[in-house]
């Protein structure tokens, strides 16, 4: 009997785990050059589900997280190419109850949605982020990589103490490379 109990908890624990990976993907990663100036468009290719709205309707704040690293390509494959750029770029959705209204906080822009299609929307695609400066790039060849992530959703104390199984809802998506060029 102990030991049924012990195996449910284990398959309930990496069952999480595994749904807590979605399978979102970047999409559309768009570069864009307006003077001399290199600018990224991007976008997660799912939509929040719904146990994330869930989530954020019980008070709990989402943040999703998107990460631009500009590489310079190295001549010898043994040493690994440079990062020469690093942005990051975090949208942050809580829920007013009382309201019925969704607050964004993109950057230093805030602003209330009322209806979950328009916030998907909103939240799963970044336009014209600047990246780099043009005269940055000097002689050699240079890529950049994106991906996003959602936080691991955090409960806070003393909940978080007794629920600590649905605190690792997140998603992770893969790196994808666009060529600079």
């Amino acid at each position: 009997m102990k030991n049924r109990l012990i195996l449910i908890l284990v398959i309930i624990f990496f069952g999480t785990l595994l749904h807590a990976q979605d399978e979102q993907r970047v999409k559309d990663v768009v570069l864009t050059e307006k003077s001399n100036k290199i600018y990224i468009s991007a976008g997660l290719e799912k939509d929040i589900t719904g146990e994330i709205f869930e989530y954020l309707h019980n008070g709990v704040i989402v943040k999703i997280i998107y990460i631009i690293n500009v590489y310079k390509e190295q001549p010898f494959y043994y040493i690994r190419d440079s990062v020469i750029e690093s942005i990051l770029v975090e949208k942050s959705i809580r829920y007013n109850l009382f309201e019925k209204q969704y607050y964004l906080t993109d950057g230093s822009e805030k602003i209330k949605i009322s209806s979950r299609k328009e916030l998907n929307k909103r939240i799963k695609k970044i336009n014209d982020i600047f990246v780099i400066n043009k005269n940055k790039l000097k002689d050699g060849e240079y890529y950049l990589k994106i991906r996003a992530w959602m936080e691991s959703l955090k409960l806070f104390p003393p909940i978080s103490w007794i629920f600590d199984i649905v605190s690792n809802r997140g998603f992770d998506t893969s790196w994808v490379r666009k060529e600079i060029k």
